[in-house]
């Protein structure tokens, strides 16, 4: 099972600016498929404050090649996605800690990182696809008996996301 000292981390240990609304979306890059681009976009346009936060991998290209594709298909908010360098199990979950919700990618969702959010006490939006890939933070809230984070489309992923990063008492 996921462990976690409990310590908190500032923000400034990640580079990440106070007073932003956190998204973290810790998947390993290769999970972002193109489908995903407008659901990241639509937070971003939809909370002004909002960060989308990823974890480079070990691979410099895959960031540089999501980067660039961000780039193209939101650049009216792709600076406001913050790429932060891999880190230590404790921190990495201290990242998730002090960020207001986790995203789950599709079609390829997660499935460690649900646990780890969990761990961290914040809530995973996910949107659960046909495949065993993406349902895994699926069958998590579904013994949790919580539907709650679950969207059905991706105009509803994007409300649910935004309301819950805006307000602490959704959350």
């Amino acid at each position: 099972s996921p462990r976690w000292s409990g310590r908190t981390y500032p923000r400034s240990h990640f580079g990440l600016p106070e007073g932003a609304t956190l998204y973290a979306c810790p998947q390993m890059l290769f999970k972002f498929h193109p489908a995903f681009d407008p659901v990241i976009a639509g937070i971003l346009r939809g909370d002004r404050s909002g960060r989308v936060v990823l974890v480079e991998s070990g691979d410099p290209n895959w960031a540089a090649i999501l980067r660039a594709r961000l780039a193209r298909t939101m650049p009216d908010v792709a600076d406001r996605v913050a790429f932060i360098a891999p880190q230590p199990r404790d921190a990495y979950i201290g990242l998730l800690a002090i960020s207001a919700v986790a995203l789950d990618t599709f079609p390829f969702g997660g499935g460690n990182s649900s646990y780890d959010a969990f761990v961290a006490g914040t809530p995973v939006v996910c949107r659960p696809g046909p495949n065993l890939r993406g349902r895994i933070t699926y069958s998590l809230y579904r013994q949790m008996g919580i539907d709650d984070c679950l969207a059905h489309d991706p105009a509803h992923y994007i409300d649910l996301a935004l309301r819950l990063g805006r307000d602490p008492v959704e959350r």
